[in-house]
């Protein structure tokens, strides 16, 4: 009987360690993505104009002849 049990619990374990397996897969496929991501972003900020225009979005950067409006909703 403690053989039947021990298999049993065996099997579990190894529905749970699939289950595991599984997961870790998915959520180093999603890094691996976001790495690749950040790498092409990484890239193209070596061309100038892209790197101009990344610190315009992120960091407001404005030339100083330029006029900003900043539009607020109501």
């Amino acid at each position: 009987m403690s053989a039947t049990f021990g298999s049993e619990d065996g099997l579990s374990r190894l529905m749970e360690l699939r289950q595991r397996k599984t997961t870790l897969e998915e959520k180093n496929k999603s890094i691996l993505e976001e790495n690749l991501k950040l790498t092409q972003e990484i890239t193209s900020l070596h061309d100038k104009k892209n790197l101009e225009h990344k610190a315009r979005e992120v960091l407001g950067y404005v030339y100083p002849d330029e006029v900003v409006f900043v539009l607020r909703p109501n």
